[in-house]
């Protein structure tokens, strides 16, 4: 078994999971951090600001609204 292979292998199976955890990370420094005494409303604002950011930047555009038909 030849093992550079077999790491680089497991880390491209485990990046999504990887970003999602850096995201949540990441959230939790800016919320715990910087946003301690902002009101509940600027908090969850600026979360999910910064998982959207990760989304994108991980599976490209990233748009919830559907065009029809």
């Amino acid at each position: 078994m030849n093992y550079p292979e077999f790491y680089s292998a497991l880390f491209r199976v485990t990046l999504p999971e990887t970003a999602l955890e850096l995201a949540a990370l990441l959230v939790l420094i800016v919320d715990l951090g910087f946003l301690r005494k902002a009101a509940l409303k600027v908090r969850v604002t600026v979360a999910a600001l910064l998982v959207w950011q990760a989304a994108e930047r991980r599976y490209g555009r990233f748009n919830s609204r559907r065009k029809a038909g």
